[in-house]
């Protein structure tokens, strides 16, 4: 399935869902989170607008006459932003359990982020993001290291 062929909210749905988009970043049709803070499409009966939403805030970005131009404006942004595409894969306090995750995906070329948060006073977690695709690749690791991988 390629980007160039989406006319319709449906064929969006089916190429993010084949593309293993994280289903937090964007709510259209069946694919989504409902109500969650982020991107959402909406069919207004006139138009469609593409909203963002933040703790119950939600904004108008931009509005579409057809489903063609409103599906291919949110593919276009979510393909320029790797937060829309990142799923985290580790979530952790044990900073040399994310460095072991981050050699495993090294080890099998696969790109990953790594970060470093502050948790509590003193205390810190270390989280691992794979990206679109590449989660049909990191099935290996809950056998590794028990990891509660989402889909």
């Amino acid at each position: 399935m390629t980007k160039n062929n989406i006319d319709s909210i449906n064929e969006l749905v089916k190429y993010l869902k084949y593309n293993c988009y994280p289903n937090d970043s964007i709510s259209v049709s069946s694919f989504g989170i409902k109500n969650y803070d982020g991107f959402s499409i909406e069919f207004t009966g006139q138009e469609y607008e593409f909203n963002y939403q933040e703790r119950g805030h939600k904004g108008v970005l931009k509005k579409f006459s057809s489903e063609k131009e409103v599906c291919n404006y949110v593919l276009t942004i979510i393909e320029k932003s790797e937060t829309l595409r990142q799923h985290c894969i580790e979530f952790t306090k044990s900073e040399e359990k994310a460095k072991r995750v981050c050699y495993y995906l090294e080890k099998r070329g696969i790109r990953y982020l790594k970060d470093k948060i502050p948790y509590e006073e003193n205390n810190f977690r270390y989280r691992v993001f794979v990206f679109g695709r590449d989660m049909k690749k990191i099935r290996f690791l809950k056998l590794f290291f028990n990891m509660k991988i989402i889909k």
